[in-house]
């Protein structure tokens, strides 16, 4: 074998490799197009499902919404309901007047107010505030009874 077969053998051996290296390139080329595609294919069944999926629930909703007034609840005796009483009246709250009672009721005159008659002051005070409480709750039970007219 001479020089110029090597040569021959070598240039013909590197034209395989590039032909080689060009089908390999191409194989890669397709092998990616191929998942490329498959992988949109995928996103486009998922898209499709999704929007089954959100299709049915839409139209699950819209024939609950539909059938409503199919559901019937249970059936009323209006001529007993008009023939029992009305409800209850609401009776007068006495929170402000509770609370002044209670602090007249917790008053401990001490031993100098007993002496110099602050006590009695105080009681008198006490009561006062219990009469002013109640008057108080009075006018807020009026104001109440005027917006519900039942009472």
């Amino acid at each position: 074998m001479g020089w110029r077969e090597v040569v021959r053998a070598y240039e013909a051996d590197k034209r395989r490799s590039e032909r080689d290296s060009v089908r390999r390139q191409r194989e890669l080329q397709r092998h990616y197009a191929e998942l490329s595609r498959e992988e949109k294919r995928e996103a486009k069944d998922a898209e499709k499902d999704r929007a089954a999926n959100e299709a049915e629930q839409y139209e699950n909703s819209f024939e609950m919404l539909l059938s409503v007034h199919k559901d019937c609840g249970e059936v009323w005796d209006w001529k007993r309901m008009s023939q029992e009483p009305g409800p209850i009246a609401s009776k007068r709250r006495g929170a402000h007047e509770a609370n002044a009672r209670d602090a007249a009721d917790a008053y401990r005159p001490s031993f100098f107010g007993k002496i110099f008659g602050a006590a009695k002051k105080e009681s008198e005070r006490l009561a006062r505030l219990v009469e002013g409480a109640r008057t108080e709750d009075d006018a807020e039970f009026r104001k109440s009874k005027e917006g519900a007219p039942w009472l």
